[in-house]
C-alpha cells in the first residue's frame, strides 16, 4: 500500500511539474511575441492641435504601461530625433522633426530613416498617432465635436506594419444655454479622446487592423 502511494505521488508531481513546464513555455512565448519596448512618435496632425498632440502621447504611453509594455521617455526620444536631424544637417534649430509616413515605411522628414533612431534607443516597435481631425464649435443653439485618429505601429527593426486602425468619434448639444452647451460639448469630447486612446491600446495588443 505505501509502494501504491508512493508510486501515485510520484506521478502526480511529474504531471504537476509537466504542467507548470507547459504554462511557463507558453508565458515566455506570449512575452517573446510582445515588444518589448517601444517608441511612441510625436504625434503629427499640425499646430492647430498642439494640446491634443501633448495630451494623446503622453496618454498613450500611459495606457501602454498600464497594459505591461515598456514605453521610451518622449524626451528621451525627441532628444534623439533632434540630435539625429541635426548630425544629418537637414534641421539646426531645436524643434522636433516633422514625422513623414508612407506605404515604404516611417521616416523623420525628409530623409532620415527612422530606424536610425530606434536602433540608437534599442527599441522594438514604433508607433506613430496622426490627428486627422479634433474639431469642438458652439453656436447659439448647439455644440459639437468630432475627432478622427489615426494609429499605426511598426517594427523598429524591418519597418514592417504590425497594426494600423483609425478612430471616429461625433457627438452634438442642443440647447438655450450656451455655457452649460459649452462645458457639456468639452466633457464629451475628452471622454471621447480617452476612449479612443484606451481602445487603440487594447486593439494593438490584440493585433485587430482596418
Amino acid at each position: 500500500m505505501q509502494r501504491f502511494f508512493s508510486c501515485l505521488f510520484c506521478c502526480c508531481l511529474a504531471l504537476l511539474c509537466s504542467a507548470c513546464a507547459a504554462t511557463w513555455g507558453a508565458k515566455g512565448l506570449v512575452k517573446d511575441s510582445e515588444t518589448s519596448l517601444l517608441l511612441v512618435l510625436p504625434v503629427s496632425g499640425g499646430d492647430p492641435w498642439e494640446k491634443e498632440s501633448s495630451f494623446i502621447r503622453s496618454a498613450f504611453i500611459a495606457e501602454l504601461t498600464l497594459a505591461g509594455y515598456r514605453c521610451l521617455s518622449p524626451s528621451l526620444i525627441d532628444g534623439v530625433i533632434r540630435n539625429a536631424t541635426k548630425e544629418a544637417e537637414v534641421n539646426s534649430d531645436d524643434s522636433v522633426a516633422i514625422v513623414k509616413i508612407s506605404e515604404r515605411g516611417i521616416a523623420v522628414s525628409p530623409s532620415i530613416p527612422l530606424k536610425v533612431i530606434a536602433d540608437k534607443l534599442s527599441a522594438d516597435a514604433i508607433f506613430h498617432i496622426e490627428i486627422v481631425e479634433a474639431t469642438r464649435t458652439t453656436s447659439v443653439f448647439s455644440a459639437y465635436y468630432r475627432l478622427h485618429i489615426r494609429f499605426q505601429k511598426r517594427s523598429a527593426r524591418t519597418g514592417e506594419k504590425l497594426w494600423a486602425r483609425e478612430y471616429n468619434e461625433s457627438d452634438s448639444v442642443w440647447g438655450f444655454n450656451k455655457l452649460r452647451m459649452k462645458t457639456e460639448n468639452t466633457i464629451g469630447y475628452s471622454n471621447a479622446l480617452s476612449t479612443i486612446i484606451r481602445r487603440a491600446v487594447i486593439d494593438s495588443k490584440k493585433g485587430e487592423m482596418d
